[in-house]
Formats: structure tokens, sequence, C-alpha cells
């Protein structure tokens, strides 16, 4: 029976997801010939007509769900949104770089992901919780650390002297994404056994069953090939020289993290905690040697100070968990060693962002940034306090103020890097 409406919803999604595919190709080829629109252009303005069309349609007729929540909804956005930037990315390589037809291209593009849209679609108002449970165990929330690739470049400038550095850094934040995934993956099935015995972790997708250790380790090989695909693609950008760095510095990336996990050195104090603190340093590194660009000591102490800081917050607030919560690394440190070591940290990062802002800019912002980053060091420290929460991630995420300021500070930062020769 089940087997029956999955048939008979895949064909009313054919039908009605076709018609608005071809309502998105129709816009795409009169936007390009009457309106002389730019392809990549059309391509966006006519997915977004489609996603709204689609959303009601997939919703109401194929799906069935008359009810709905605006997270709902939210989700279906969210997904039709990377699905569009993908496609969009993808359809530019085509004309771009193998020089096909944009309509040839769009055709290509539009098969291609409509049959990615049903299982998402079907994901999003079916199998909602099993989606959630899935971005859960790939830790998508901490994709964000990745966006360190793109902080070399910008502050050396290189953006705007060459654009094709940009796409670089795209490419190798989406292949970083997808690796740091697999790490999560290969800590969350190495930790089984004990997480199953600890009440913090006995909620979560793999230990409460939800996603089965077979499902984890498919999953786990299925997205360190698709990262390494994009590792492999990368090659069509930089030289060999600098492809071979990259992907060395990925694979050590991968090994300490292999180290964390499976050979449990994430039961040895401090050795641990500066794993961690070096996953933060080899994105930046990489960054820099994927656009050539030379990284300044004082921003390297920096980032090595907040990365400390960050590790020792999470540690602190893992210690001062009940102690069946604690990981028998975490009862070995103390509360008073942690909270200096966090301090250290912290005073490391802003004595030296002030010397990098002061050496980078000699104008009457830099004050502004300095400032600005101590601002947002208070209000974080501040959240962890309130939230009792050891996740660095979780707590950003929770306080939408401090979400906000980040955002308008690093837009800020951005800005002046660009315009402040």
């Amino acid at each position: 029976m089940q087997k029956t409406n999955d048939v008979k919803n895949f064909v009313k999604y054919i039908v009605v997801n076709g018609s608005v595919t071809v309502l998105n190709f129709i816009i795409y080829f009169f936007s390009i010939e009457i309106f002389h629109v730019w392809y990549v252009a059309a391509n966006v303005l006519a997915y977004m007509i489609a996603v709204i069309i689609a959303f009601l349609l997939n919703k109401r007729l194929v799906f069935k769900q008359q009810g709905g929540t605006a997270a709902e909804a939210a989700e279906f956005f969210v997904m039709k949104l990377a699905m569009g930037a993908a496609s969009t990315f993808v359809l530019w390589i085509l004309v771009h770089y193998a020089a096909m037809n944009p309509y040839i291209s769009a055709v290509i593009v539009t098969g291609v992901f409509f049959m990615v849209s049903y299982f998402a679609s079907k994901m999003i108002f079916v199998l909602q919780d099993k989606m959630i449970d899935w971005l859960k165990l790939l830790r998508v929330n901490h994709w964000i650390k990745n966006i360190l690739v793109f902080l070399p470049p910008l502050c050396g400038g290189r953006f705007l002297e060459d654009a094709r550095s940009l796409e670089c850094c795209v490419f190798i934040f989406v292949a970083l994404c997808l690796l740091s995934s697999t790490v999560y993956v290969i800590n969350d099935i190495c930790d089984y056994e004990n997480d199953r015995y600890n009440p913090r972790k006995q909620k979560t997708p793999l230990v409460s069953g939800r996603i089965t250790k077979r499902e984890a380790k498919n999953c786990l090989a299925a997205v360190l090939l698709l990262s390494f695909g994009f590792f492999v693609l990368l090659y069509l950008f930089v030289s060999i020289d600098i492809w071979i760095e990259i992907f060395l510095l990925a694979i050590l990336y991968l090994a300490i993290n292999i180290g964390y996990s499976v050979w449990k050195l994430k039961n040895v104090p401090v050795v641990e905690s500066m794993i961690l603190v070096v996953g933060y340093i080899l994105r930046l590194e990489i960054g820099g040697c994927l656009t050539k660009t030379p990284i300044s000591s004082y921003l390297l102490l920096t980032m090595c100070g907040l990365a400390l800081y960050m590790v020792m917050e999470k540690r602190l607030a893992e210690k001062r968990l009940p102690e069946e919560f604690q990981r028998s690394c975490i009862k070995r440190y103390s509360e008073s060693w942690l909270a200096k070591i966090m301090n250290l940290g912290l005073t490391m990062s802003m004595v030296f962002f002030s010397l990098w802002a002061l050496e980078r800019f000699q104008t009457a912002y830099t004050i502004f940034l300095i400032i600005g980053a101590l601002v947002l060091y208070l209000r974080y420290s501040f959240d962890v306090d309130c939230y009792e929460e050891a996740d660095p991630m979780t707590v950003i995420y929770k306080d939408r103020l401090l979400l906000f300021m980040g955002i308008a500070y690093f837009l800020f930062v951005a800005a002046l890097l660009l315009y402040v020769r």
C-alpha cells in the first residue's frame, strides 16, 4: 500500500512540478531573449517565482499536507534556496568553463535537480523529522566555521584583484563543509557505546536509534566521497602545486580528527583541545594557500587565541555539568585552570587583533573595529553563563541579537577590507 502511494505521489510530482519547470524555463527564455537579462540573473528570477508556486502545489496536491507551520515553509524555502544556489552554480560552470549553450545547460541542470527536489520535498512534507535527524548528524549548523577560508583573501584584497579567488573559495568552502560533516559522523560512530550511557547524549539521532549505525556509515562514505569530489573539481581552478598543498592540508585536517575520535586522543587532556584549535588554523591556512595570500602573523595569532578561548569555554561549560554528563577527559580538568586558559585566549586574541587592525588600516575606523570585537566577546560570554550551553555554535544561534551583531560586524569589516586600501 505504501509503495502504491509513493508511486502515485511521484506521478503527481512529475505532473505538477513538470508544469512548474516548464514555467521556469519559459520565464528564463523570455528574460534572456526579450529583456536581455544576464543568464545567471534570469535563472535566479525564474527559480524564485517557481519556488513559490511549487511550495503551494507540492504541499496541497502531491503530499496532501493542508496544515503546516511557518517552520515547515521556512525549511522548504531554505532547501530550495540551497538547491537554487547549487543549480545556478552548476549552470555557471557549464556555460563559463564547458562553453555550453545557456539553454542546453539550463535543461541539463533542471533535469538533474528536478529529481533531487522530489526527495528533498518529500523529506520536508512527509519525512520532516528524519531530515532534521540527518542534519543534526551532519552538524550542518557547524558549517559556518568553514567561512574562515574566505578570511585570508578578504584581508589581503585578493577578491578585488582576482575574481577567480572567490570561485576557488566557494569550491573549498563546500568541500570543507562536507569534510567536517564526515569528521562529526566518525566521532559519533566511535562514541556510540559510551554515549548510550550518557543521559545528555541519549537523545541524539544515532544513539536514540532514529538513525542506525549502518545508515550512519553509508552516509559517512557518501559525504566523504562527495567531499573529495569537490577537491578533485578544484583542480580545474588552481595549479597542480597549489592543489597538492591544499589536498595535503585537507588530509592533515582529516587525519588529526581521526586521531581525535578513533585513536581516542580526545581522552588526553590539553592534546584534545589543541587538536580543535589546529582545526581552525588549518582552515585559515587553506584559504591563504588557495589564493596565494600571505597571512599576517597577527591574524594567525588572533585566530589561535579566539579558537583557544572558544574551546576552553566549551570545556568549562561541560565541567559545570553534573558528573554523569562529563567525559572522562573533562573530569581531569579543574575549573580554575580552564578559566585561566580561557582568559589567556581572550586576552591573546584581543591584543593581536588590535595589533592587526592598527597595522592593516591606520584610520579612524580602527577604534570601532576593536570596540566592536570587545562587545561581541562580552555578549558571547554573557550568553554562555546564561544558557549554560557547552556548544559555541548553539550559543550563537540561540541569541538573535548576538547573531545580528556578528553579521553586521562582519559586513563592516568586509567593507573596510575591500574599500580602505
